[in-house]
């Protein structure tokens, strides 16, 4: 399945929010619209660039190579491939890949490989979404615990979390996103 890079850079250009932010306490060091310093400098071109000269054509060239293309995620259901993508930028490859492993219950070794892709395929979608968001906010809450100087990140993290559901529910096709009755207590 081959959908639109567009909607998916909208999302992530949301999040990161246009431009650079340095904060001391964020161990990703100097960033520009999520982009780390080794993360630029891993693409050829841009190895000996100064983070802060990046223009928006920059950003949008980085993900589209580093993320999207480099991942193949236009090869993946849109979900899963949004969501991928989405923690690779967060979290990095390793631990990207694994929140999405764990979501697709698979083996979590960091490695987003046949297995992984296979299973991507087989699972729906919702499912898939909601169990990821379940686990990404118990990493979230992990981190916070294990490094205090992170509980400051938090909400932002959660706000992400919803972010990436808003923006999935509105890029889904229609008969994808089903809205599925509450369950009713017995009397």
């Amino acid at each position: 399945m081959n959908h639109e890079f567009e909607p998916f850079l909208d999302h992530v250009i949301a999040v990161e929010r246009y431009g650079l932010v340095d904060d001391p306490d964020d161990p990703g060091g100097l960033t520009h619209t999520g982009i780390t310093i080794p993360f630029m400098q891993s693409v050829e071109g841009y190895e000996n660039r100064d983070i802060r000269s990046l223009t928006r054509e920059d950003v949008i060239y980085i993900y589209h190579y580093k993320i999207w293309s480099r991942h193949r995620l236009y090869e993946l259901p849109q979900a899963v491939a949004w969501c991928l993508g989405d923690a690779i930028i967060n979290h990095g490859k390793y631990y990207g890949s694994r929140l999405c492993q764990r979501a697709l219950n698979v083996t979590h070794d960091g490695k987003f490989g046949p297995n992984s892709r296979k299973a991507a395929w087989e699972i729906d979608q919702v499912q898939f979404w909601q169990k990821f968001i379940e686990v990404r906010t118990m990493k979230y809450i992990n981190l916070a615990t294990k490094r205090p100087k992170s509980k400051k990140y938090v909400r932002g993290w959660i706000n992400r979390n919803t972010a990436l559901s808003a923006n999935l529910f509105r890029a889904l096709p229609n008969e994808t996103v089903q809205v599925v009755a509450p369950i009713q207590r017995a009397a």
